[in-house]
């Protein structure tokens, strides 16, 4: 046997042995294991986004770090299953590195990058997939809400920011439009609509005056009658601290609504306080509809059947005004107020506020030198 043909037995042998040793390994490597978290997110208004977060800001994605996981734990990927990883509550973080451009609110300092969160990614083969969790593209410009992050990952790595409602305070610009999983603006409009807003201030304490004061206290006494209301449905005291204002017109076409449910307000013009009034008698009527089934239910000793509810949704009357939630547990309001912001432009002071639960705009205006709201941002509009 000469040399050649040896050298060409040696090579053809040691290949083998190699591809041998590949298929082994590749057939030895653990399966690829994909959780899923599918998350539901709450409804925001672009208020409410505006009003939590730390940070508003446009700019470019340059980079996308390494996904790491969300403890100090050492974890022995190569042996870790899916049941392990959801007992002992891992999960998987990606940051991805944020170039600033205009800053539309800032609460806090910053550099001139930001590292912005998502909590997903893949460590080798095991892989977390948030459904509402934002993806973000390298070279691609978006328009985020963030806020610090707060949670267990801060402990990780400090200084990272979470978009405010995940995916939802993403907005990606694609052309003119600023676009996000729940909401689309022409991108100048929503610049525009941030900029201006009082929400993108840096918070200050309201100044103390007795007129703010007086407007405190009016929107107070409010939240307290309409809490009784939900639990009795009277509306004695509404005109106490509603009142219909030329200021401000009713949105959408309420007419209807309000004819049938307040027959006794002025129909030349309604106002907020016939809306307030019809609003309640709506939602006492609809109660008292679950209230009779409860009622018939518990004389025969036996639950509300899902026949009766689906009978109920279907009605006619449920088909043309819907249906309003049950009466209120108790009269007393369980809620604390948090005065946000107040700005006064001619007639009408526009008051923000949270109650735990939502971010409420009211539209408070003098009349025979009294406070009323004379609107909300959901249901009116200041006319110009």
């Amino acid at each position: 046997m000469n040399r050649k043909v040896i050298r060409t037995f040696i090579f053809v042998a040691v290949l083998g042995i190699v591809l041998f040793a590949l298929e082994r390994q590749k057939s030895s490597a653990p399966d690829p294991v994909v959780i899923q978290s599918p998350t539901v997110l709450r409804k925001m208004t672009m208020d409410e986004k505006i009003e939590e977060s730390d940070l508003i800001v446009l700019g470019q994605v340059k980079e996308t770090l390494p996904s790491r996981w969300n403890t100090l734990e050492d974890i022995n990927i190569q042996k870790i299953g899916s049941q392990e990883i959801v007992n002992k509550g891992l999960g998987i973080f990606t940051d991805s590195v944020l170039e600033k451009g205009l800053v539309l609110k800032q609460t806090i300092n910053i550099d001139s990058t930001l590292r912005v969160r998502s909590f997903q990614g893949k460590i080798e083969h095991i892989e977390f997939v948030g459904f509402s969790e934002p993806t973000f593209i390298i070279g691609k410009t978006y328009l985020m809400f963030l806020k610090k992050d707060f949670g267990a990952t801060k402990e990780i790595d400090p200084g990272g920011f979470i978009p405010v409602n995940a995916a939802d305070g993403v907005y990606v610009i694609e052309g003119n439009l600023a676009v996000s999983s729940d909401d689309e603006w022409k991108t100048d409009d929503l610049i525009e609509y941030i900029r201006s807003s009082p929400l993108s201030l840096p918070s200050t304490e309201i100044p103390q005056s007795q007129e703010n004061t007086e407007i405190f206290r009016l929107v107070e006494s409010a939240f307290d009658i309409e809490s009784k209301a939900a639990y009795d449905f009277n509306t004695e005291r509404f005109a106490d601290v509603f009142a219909n204002s030329p200021l401000v017109m009713l949105l959408g076409n309420k007419n209807e609504f309000i004819g049938n449910f307040n027959p006794a307000a002025n129909s030349v013009r309604y106002g907020y306080l016939d809306y307030k009034i019809a609003y309640y008698k709506w939602w006492q009527e609809s109660s008292s509809f679950f209230e009779a089934l409860d009622i018939k239910a518990l004389s025969e000793n036996r639950k509300v059947s899902q026949e009766e509810i689906k009978e109920l949704i279907d009605s006619e009357w449920s088909q043309e005004w819907g249906l309003a939630p049950a009466r209120a547990a108790s009269p007393e309001r369980r809620t604390v107020l948090r005065f946000v912001a107040l700005d006064k432009k001619d007639e009408i002071v526009t008051v923000y506020l949270h109650d735990g639960l939502k971010l409420h705009i009211l539209y408070l205006t003098q009349i025979d030198g009294r406070w009323f709201i004379v609107g909300d941002k959901e249901n009116a509009l200041i006319e110009n």
